[in-house]
């Protein structure tokens, strides 16, 4: 039996942080969101997605997604105060670097002419709606993908 997997014609962009879960949006796998998830938490497929945003034979843009770990800024002002009177600051750098990290991140575009980082919602609708095409294309293999408009 063949599997099917969906994808409607207006795909959303990305959340800017973190991700939306299946269970918080019923249109999760419809309208693109669990694109955007596989790419912030599989290295290999922002890898492969990268390849055909830049490669001139294939879409041939100027950007290319990266993720970044984002921090909590009052847990690291936090920690730093903490060590106010230390003059240990190997040991203050590691508490700040521990207390700083977060579980949240994003994914950006940065443009490979400029190297700046842009939101996918700089760029235009169309680099957010051929993304989820492509996620869905390299992972779903065993799939029929069916795209409800797929100019758009």
């Amino acid at each position: 039996m063949i599997k099917v997997q969906y994808l409607g014609p207006l795909r959303s962009y990305p959340s800017r942080v973190g991700a939306t879960r299946a269970e918080q949006n019923p249109s999760w796998l419809s309208d693109g969101q669990h694109a955007w998830d596989i790419l912030r938490n599989n290295p290999s497929v922002r890898v492969a997605v990268n390849e055909w945003l830049g490669n001139t034979n294939k879409l041939d843009t100027p950007y290319r997604l990266e993720r970044r770990e984002l921090i909590d800024l009052r847990a690291v002002m936090n920690a730093i105060a903490s060590h106010e009177h230390d003059m240990d600051y190997e040991t203050m750098l590691r508490d700040v670097a521990a207390t700083g990290t977060s579980a949240q991140s994003q994914l950006v575009l940065v443009d490979c002419r400029t190297n700046v980082e842009l939101s996918l919602r700089d760029v235009g609708v169309g680099v957010s709606q051929v993304i989820p095409v492509l996620v869905n294309a390299m992972t779903l293999e065993e799939h029929m993908i069916t795209i409800e408009q797929p100019e758009i």
